[in-house]
């Protein structure tokens, strides 16, 4: 390890298995337009011949949304808000030098929309992730054997301004018609 107590890794080459997926659903109902739900799960395993267990495999996770659109909202365009949560479930299977990493879920809120001046669009964000300022360790992050925690409650803006550039020559970039 370093001087100030962070571990330097050292792996060899072996032969081994890595395996896994991810699958979601997508729900939009026509009866209830403005509600949007989606789910995605996601696993990894990976397993060296020997039967160890390979190091730095994510812990299996569960991401839920509710999103709440509109086409309108006073002079806002395309105005959203999400619910989400990620679910982290425990990594109880370490590899060698690693250590079990309990599971957690966070709660992350959001806004966004649009608005126009003149010709220009503007997208304006806010997102509060960690909701409840959870305490939790990511089976990945390097520092968890440091006791650093991941990101506690948090705030983000965004504002982001599309621009095209338009000139009476010839795009290499055609449009497409859908």
């Amino acid at each position: 390890s370093t001087t100030s107590g962070i571990r330097i890794y050292h792996y060899l080459q072996a032969d081994a298995t890595i395996y896994g997926g991810e699958a979601g659903i997508k729900f939009h109902s026509k009866s209830i337009p403005y509600l949007q739900a989606e789910v995605a799960f996601s696993t990894v395993v990976g397993k060296k011949y020997n039967g160890d267990y390979l190091p730095f495999i994510p812990a299996n996770k569960l991401k839920y949304e509710l999103n709440f659109e509109k086409k309108k909202l006073a002079f806002f365009a395309n105005p959203s808000f999400s619910i989400s949560a990620i679910t982290a479930f425990a990594q109880n299977k370490p590899a060698i030098e690693e250590t079990p990493t309990p599971g957690y879920t966070i709660f992350n809120l959001g806004l966004d929309a649009e608005i126009s001046f003149s010709h220009q669009s503007i997208l304006i964000g806010i997102k509060l992730n960690n909701v409840y300022d959870k305490k939790y360790v990511d089976h990945l992050s390097t520092l968890k054997t440091l006791n650093f925690y991941d990101p506690g409650r948090n705030l983000s803006i965004s504002l982001k301004i599309p621009f095209a550039i338009k000139s009476n020559h010839t795009s290499i970039f055609p449009e497409t018609k859908q």
